[in-house]
């Protein structure tokens, strides 16, 4: 494979934290490049089209959490994925990694279907139609909302009976317990979402297992939103584990990183209804 976008700030920048980046990963990670930046001429997925800032504001920053956490053999859902960041590479440095990307836009899903495809992750894997006919293997790709994947049994009779089907994927059932697998199942999510710590928690959350941790992505105005979101987090069962400040090569300001830890079982409450979360925040 020849490499199309040139990775070396990555490499330069994953080096300095400790982290190595095989000629494997390389590949993946330019071919990923050059599709982010080929698609994004058709719709927007990204304002840093300069390939060195896609390495450094969205590989590095992605993988960021790799300096305090093993990911091998662990599962992850990554909630408004955007591009596929983080997911995508924190896959692409975690083979083992179980992922599962969730996004409520289709063009977008589009594009990530396209990426596992060209990187190779489910090659050989069957189709698991109880999730739209994406793949059965370790790279899932979900388009809906949060607040109806995670809808616990409960809730699932309230909310409308049907997600909504998109011209590339099948109507499905809203997922819902004993038949929703991804309430309460996944050892990490993470979001790069710019919505605030108690909005995404109430997202995230219901997701992880006990135990389980949601990583946010943050500037370093951790402590205020940590602060606003203490009533939602012992809602939801859970606590903050622990915050770490990080930098990026030549970029500003300093990056955080917020460790939710899930304590004890989310009420069936939560989350609330689609849009409800983001008007009215816990």
């Amino acid at each position: 494979m020849v490499l199309l976008m040139n990775v070396s700030e990555l490499i330069s920048g994953a080096n300095a934290w400790g982290l190595s980046i095989s000629e494997k990963q390389a590949e993946q990670f330019s071919l990923y490049g050059d599709l982010l930046l080929s698609w994004n001429r058709k719709f927007n997925l990204t304002r840093i089209t300069e390939p060195s800032a896609v390495c450094r504001q969205h590989f590095l920053d992605s993988i960021a959490p790799m300096l305090f956490v093993d990911f091998s053999d662990r599962s992850l859902i990554d909630i408004g994925t955007g591009a596929g960041f983080p997911g995508i590479p924190l896959k692409i440095m975690n083979p083992s990694l179980k992922l599962t990307l969730l996004d409520a836009l289709d063009k977008r899903c589009l594009f990530l279907r396209e990426v596992a495809a060209r990187l190779r992750f489910n090659e050989g894997d069957e189709k698991d139609e109880a999730c739209g006919g994406c793949s059965a293997g370790s790279v899932k790709i979900l388009h809906g909302r949060a607040e109806d994947f995670a809808a616990s049994k409960e809730e699932k009779s309230s909310k409308r009976g049907k997600l909504k089907a998109s011209p590339h994927l099948p109507e499905r059932e809203i997922p819902g317990e004993p038949g929703n697998a991804l309430r309460g199942s996944f050892d990490f999510a993470v979001s790069r979402a710019v919505a605030k710590l108690n909005i995404l928690c109430e997202y995230a959350v219901p997701f992880l297992k006990i135990g389980g941790q949601f990583i946010a992505y943050k500037l370093d105005n951790r402590k205020v939103e940590l602060d606003d979101a203490a009533y939602a987090m012992l809602l939801l069962g859970a606590s903050c584990a622990d915050n770490r400040i990080y930098t990026l090569p030549d970029v500003a300001p300093a990056r955080a990183l917020c460790f939710i830890k899930k304590d004890s079982a989310t009420s069936e409450k939560y989350p609330r209804r689609a849009g409800i979360p983001e008007k009215k925040p816990l």
